[in-house]
């Protein structure tokens, strides 16, 4: 990270517990550092970092030699046979691909006809300190494909994921954020591991475990635009908070994997990128186990029957439940341990009666 002050601004906020004390350090980051270019986004994360920093507990901290968290498996470094992650060759994947996605950080709405040029044009503005007033749009590229030219020409591996062997590994893409961006409190699918590698900027991630409690509390954010005061509650209300700070440096290549329905929300300081792989794999049958449970309650007791969610929503929810149970047949079919194989299939079966429950009642209301 940048050096800042070693003496935080009076106005600075302290930790109300010392173990959170280096997160002092991010605020006159946030405030004063690239991010405060981006007006509509630096109030929004002060209030992220002041609400971190009235915890009254410890909140842990994901580092390199991490090995208990609840939220995700920190691989290490990452194992590539190819050459290292460049600016050159995410530029290559940008300029091939012809369905990268975009969302404004500002709205955290997707965004459609944006060109390359808009991106780095954003880009360029950023980088000569030019100031984004509060009608401007923050860009994000997300779902980059890779390509041959591009980071597919690292060659990363997804061990101690292997394809074929109880495990389904989708091809990888890669995220590019500004300084400034916002990810509010998400899940990646549903039921649907992320094996993730920070090659690029400094990065603030927040994580939970995906508990019944912290899926329950999540269930409106599948249908409403998320906004600041929405995190802040949430920030408050999920249980298992873990952080991780990941820099240009030390975590260079860093490899982790956040478990299915593993919550999470992200604050960019600078530029940054990260690969991302989808990952389903064997080894994640309890928490597949809690997540389909949490859906099975999820849609019988809360979803089909209420009337302030319309039936389009409904029906692009259960798509999703559908995706990911097809998904899973697919790792049930390359799972070699019987014992493995059949405690998935349970939960599979389970899962499909819980389906047809409830395209059977959407059908019956039209």
């Amino acid at each position: 990270m940048p050096a800042t002050s070693k003496t935080p601004p009076r106005s600075t906020p302290l930790a109300l517990h010392p173990s959170n004390k280096w997160i002092e350090e991010l605020v006159p980051y946030w405030t004063l550092g690239p991010p405060s270019l981006v007006e509509a986004q630096r109030g929004r994360g002060l209030a992220i970092l002041e609400v971190l920093l009235s915890f009254r507990i410890p909140i842990p901290r994901i580092g390199l030699e991490t090995r208990d968290s609840r939220a995700c498996e920190v691989i290490g470094k990452a194992t590539r046979s190819g050459c290292p992650p460049s600016l050159r060759l995410a530029v290559e994947d940008i300029m091939c691909a012809s369905d990268v996605r975009y969302s404004n950080s500002i709205t955290n709405l997707e965004e459609e006809k944006v060109s390359t040029g808009d991106f780095w044009t954003q880009q360029a503005l950023l980088l000569n300190g030019h100031k984004f007033d509060r009608t401007a749009r923050l860009l994000v590229a997300f779902d980059i494909p890779s390509s041959a030219k591009g980071l597919g020409a690292c060659r990363y591996s997804s061990s101690p994921y292997n394809p074929g062997q109880g495990s389904l590994v989708s091809p990888l893409t890669n995220s590019w954020t500004f300084p400034g961006s916002i990810t509010h409190p998400h899940m990646d699918g549903i039921a649907c591991g992320m094996y993730m590698i920070h090659w690029r900027g400094v990065k603030l991630w927040l994580l939970w475990p995906p508990t019944r409690t912290n899926l329950r509390l999540m269930e409106h954010s599948m249908f409403t635009p998320p906004s600041i005061d929405t995190t802040v509650s949430l920030i408050t209300e999920l249980e298992g908070l873990e952080l991780m700070l990941l820099t240009d440096d030390e975590f260079f290549e860093f490899a982790f994997c956040l478990y299915p329905s593993t919550i999470h929300c992200c604050l960019s300081f600078t530029e940054s990128c990260h690969i991302g792989m989808p990952v389903r794999d064997i080894s994640f049958i309890a928490t597949i186990q809690e997540v389909f449970g949490w859906t099975e309650e999820w849609f019988k007791d809360r979803l089909i029957p209420t009337s302030g969610t319309c039936d389009t929503e409904k029906e692009q929810v259960v798509e999703r439940f559908q995706e990911a149970i097809e998904y899973w047949k697919q790792v049930s079919e390359c799972t070699t341990p019987q014992s493995e194989k059949q405690a998935l299939e349970l939960v599979l079966e389970r899962g499909e009666q819980t389906l047809a429950a409830a395209v059977q009642y959407l059908s019956s209301s039209k």
